[in-house]
């Protein structure tokens, strides 16, 4: 969050491109992302309580983000570089990419949550 304020910072306020669009910034979030979503993965997985992480509603967030800056990167990258007409037929990529990741959100919140890693059910085995 703080490389990509930064980034902005930069872009904005000292190169002063705010009204066209930088394939390097959304390129650098991206890739700060998909390194944010690994690690994540990492640590998860090196969790012995966390025996199935798909278990959780948040791996499949993780996950749905993930498959979908991965897959859209590219097309992000050299979206400048591309005349009108190339730019239209790329599109479908990202609506194949976007379905993907609405369908694992919808995942996500489908998926109960469970009960003793809440909050709300620790404070009453407690009492």
């Amino acid at each position: 969050m703080v490389v990509a304020i930064l980034m902005w910072l930069l872009n904005n306020l000292v190169i002063g491109t705010i009204f066209v669009y930088d394939a390097y910034y959304n390129g650098g979030s991206t890739i700060a992302i998909i390194f944010l979503a690994l690690a994540f993965f990492y640590l998860q997985m090196n969790k012995h309580d966390n025996l199935f992480i798909y278990d959780s509603p948040v791996f499949w967030i993780i996950s749905a983000i993930l498959i979908f800056k991965a897959g859209t990167f590219f097309l992000f990258l050299y979206l400048g570089t591309l005349k009108q007409e190339e730019q239209d037929s790329f599109y479908i990529i990202h609506s194949i990419f976007s379905v993907i990741k609405n369908l694992l959100f919808a995942v996500a919140f489908l998926k109960p949550q469970k009960a003793s890693n809440t909050v709300y059910s620790k404070l009453h085995k407690s009492r």
